[in-house]
């Protein structure tokens, strides 16, 4: 499986774990929600299963994985508008999530990156 295939299951397994969690919190029943995967998504009854039965660690994992997104960019955020440099804002990394630098690095890095996706100013 190639890392695109690999990308693209992702966010298909992505976009299935939301509409559960859509359904949930407008109080749609467990059999309509698995209706709604094997009709509108086109997967088997077991695959909708399966997808129900790990959304809520799975959800639950997305959203700390949100959160921890944008706390970092708001850090690079409110650190970029007062210009600080990119060794301080590692730095205050680090400090903030108890990473190792190699660690606050790539997760700079990574946010710079992604910029588009994730990046919020409250």
């Amino acid at each position: 499986m190639t890392l695109e295939m690999r990308y693209r299951e992702k966010r298909e397994e992505g976009k299935i774990y939301g509409i559960i969690s859509a359904c949930r919190e407008c109080n749609i029943s467990e059999e309509r929600i698995l209706k709604i995967l094997q009709e509108k998504e086109g997967l088997s009854e077991e695959s909708a299963i399966v997808y129900l039965e790990e959304a809520e660690e799975t959800i639950k994992r997305m959203n700390e994985y949100t959160a921890f997104m944008d706390k970092l960019c708001k850090i690079i955020s409110d650190l970029k508008k007062i210009n600080a440099s990119d060794d301080t804002i590692i730095v205050k990394i680090q400090d903030e999530f108890h990473f190792t630098n190699d660690d606050a690095k790539f997760y700079y890095e990574y946010a710079m990156k992604k910029k588009g996706l994730y990046w919020k100013t409250r």
